[in-house]
């Protein structure tokens, strides 16, 4: 990673931190530029977006970051906790079986 890339990651976390997420999706939005394959950054991007109540744009940054990273958990967690909120129990349940089938490791 770059200087540039870096100083704007530390810049949205900063922002993050203070809750200006206007600020945190714009940093986070310059990174996705120059790296669309960062599923962490579209994660942080979705929970920005749900902050502010953009619910809809919160739910594309899930789905990219998990199409980006199947082996991340985290989005599909984090859908299937907005869909819940949202009172979509069908897709939170689904959501939650997809976590559960693909990182479930049984007890050896």
């Amino acid at each position: 990673m770059d200087n540039e890339l870096l100083t704007q990651s530390y810049r949205a976390l900063i922002y993050d931190e203070i809750e200006d997420y206007e600020q945190t999706i714009a940093g986070l939005s310059a990174q996705l530029q120059a790296n669309p394959t960062n599923s962490h950054a579209f994660n942080n991007r979705a929970v920005a977006h749900w902050e502010i109540g953009r619910i809809a744009e919160a739910l594309e940054d899930f789905r990219a970051a998990a199409a980006v990273d199947p082996t991340n958990a985290v989005p599909h967690v984090n859908r299937a906790c907005s869909h819940f909120s949202g009172q979509a129990s069908s897709r939170a349940r689904c959501e939650v079986a997809i976590c559960f089938n693909r990182f479930h490791r049984p007890a050896l």
